[in-house]
């Protein structure tokens, strides 16, 4: 409730003022801190207008604890990109890296959501393959050191059914051995 009631009197301050922040990392900023809370009508406000009705009332990612940082801007008279790094605030999820683009509208920079939120989509499944790419490299890295271990066991298991097998064989009584039959030679009584 005091985040909700912050930010909007924030929003408030700088619309009555004709503050608003002027560069591209500050919307950027203004933007996530609202999206992340899930306050969806604060967040619209740093939208382009094109965007506006591409974003949810409830947006599908409310992070309350998310911590939102940028870092390279690249920037021309209509358009920037801003490097977003986004903590999610919980050690289960590492921080994803993606794009916030931003364009000017009647002097002021907004964010360009469905172009950010594409971008963020094919972050996502790099992101994925990435893992998935990780994982196999683990169980690899297993298996090659598994390997020598299993070997290593299989020679053991092998010398124990042979001490075993020799063990068996010394306890049981030799086995006779039957006589070996006569040959006749034919025509010979």
């Amino acid at each position: 409730m005091t985040k909700t009631l912050g930010s909007w009197l924030l929003l408030l301050l700088w619309s009555v003022t004709g503050c608003t922040p002027a560069t591209p990392e500050q919307v950027t900023q203004q933007f996530w801190q609202a999206a992340l809370v899930g306050e969806a009508d604060a967040a619209r406000v740093w939208l382009s207008a094109d965007s506006s009705a591409h974003f949810d009332h409830k947006p599908p990612f409310k992070m309350p604890n998310a911590k939102v940082s940028t870092g390279k801007i690249t920037l021309d008279q209509e358009r920037a990109e801003v490097i977003t790094v986004l903590d999610p605030g919980h050690a289960q999820r590492s921080p994803s890296r993606f794009v916030t683009f931003l364009t000017r509208e009647q002097g002021q920079w907004r964010v360009d959501y469905v172009k950010t939120q594409a971008q963020m989509s094919r972050t996502v499944l790099i992101d994925l393959f990435q893992s998935l790419e990780n994982l196999g490299n683990t169980v690899q890295e297993y298996i090659d050191q598994s390997i020598p271990m299993l070997e290593k066991q299989l020679h053991e298991w092998g010398r124990d059914f042979s001490d075993q097998l020799n063990q068996l064989r010394e306890r049981l009584p030799a086995p006779s051995t039957p006589p070996a039959p006569q040959r006749t030679r034919p025509g010979v009584v």
